[in-house]
């Protein structure tokens, strides 16, 4: 499986990746939307299973129904997210001030 999280903004997405059966990890940095599609169709088109988590985004809508129809898994959280990502510990530390703000959550 890969596991992807996506910074979402209308003008790019960042993203980080974990392939789970190889560990191989990756950073990249899509400048439109037209470059993201191309990548998660070429994914798609590898036969890989793949979830994504990203913050809730009013902007978002064409990503969500790209990846609907790629049947990759989405979740969509809010302003709480990272702590359902705790068991992946490769996104948290591609996040450093998410990561913080987790740390300062498990303190109190």
């Amino acid at each position: 499986m890969i596991i992807i999280g996506i910074d979402y903004y209308p003008e790019f997405q960042q993203l980080a990746s974990v392939d789970t059966s190889t560990g191989e990890f990756r950073e990249a940095r899509l400048q439109n939307p037209e470059q993201a599609e191309q990548f998660y169709r070429e994914l798609a088109g590898r036969g890989a299973q793949v979830r994504i988590g990203m913050e809730a985004s009013g902007h978002a809508r064409w990503l969500e129904r790209l990846l609907g129809e790629l049947q990759f898994e989405l979740w969509i959280g809010g302003w709480s997210w990272p702590v359902w990502i705790t068991s992946e510990p490769w996104l948290i530390s591609a996040f450093p001030s998410r990561a913080k703000w987790r740390s300062s959550l498990s303190a109190g």
